[in-house]
């Protein structure tokens, strides 16, 4: 009877060893899937020469992201497309409408970013290159900086 309740009892220690096992691996395999993904809203904020600004970026699954810049007028939402580059690093696009001081349009802002995704999926950083162009889509302007964003998530 001893060796009946051991072996019962090996038995179902051995079945949840088993499904623990399981239960880890999927996990552990689920996790590079999802780092591969920069769906999700961040809170980014971007540096160039001596200026700073920051903006809320959603970015879905399929590719597309929609950007809030922190500017009080002259500046649209955002628009554009992401795709991944492989090993956590992440190509985006986003384009802006731009208007003047009395609201008439003056052309738009391109903004293309190159950025690498912590291995835990919560923070990014990398740097972008801006385009300012007028109506006729001739460059104005462009310059260099660094962004960096933030997961927003819920807390707990």
């Amino acid at each position: 009877m001893n060796t009946k309740r051991r072996i019962v009892t090996l038995g179902i220690v051995g079945m949840a060893i088993g499904l623990t096992a399981i239960g880890i691996q999927s996990r552990v395999q689920a996790v590079p899937f999802d780092l591969l993904k920069l769906d999700g809203s961040f809170w980014v904020r971007a540096t160039w020469d001596t200026q700073s600004a920051q903006a809320l970026a959603t970015f879905s699954y399929g590719g597309g992201v929609v950007e809030t810049p922190n500017v009080a007028f002259g500046l649209s939402n955002g628009h554009g497309a992401w795709e991944s580059l492989g090993n956590r690093n992440f190509a985006i696009k986003v384009i802006y409408f731009r208007w003047d001081d009395v609201g008439n349009p003056i052309g738009t802002t391109e903004v293309q970013s190159w950025v690498r995704l912590t291995p835990n999926g919560d923070f990014f950083n990398g740097r972008f290159r801006t385009f300012v162009k007028d109506m006729d889509d001739n460059l104005e302007d462009s310059f260099d900086g660094t962004a960096w964003g933030t997961r927003i998530e819920f807390d707990d």
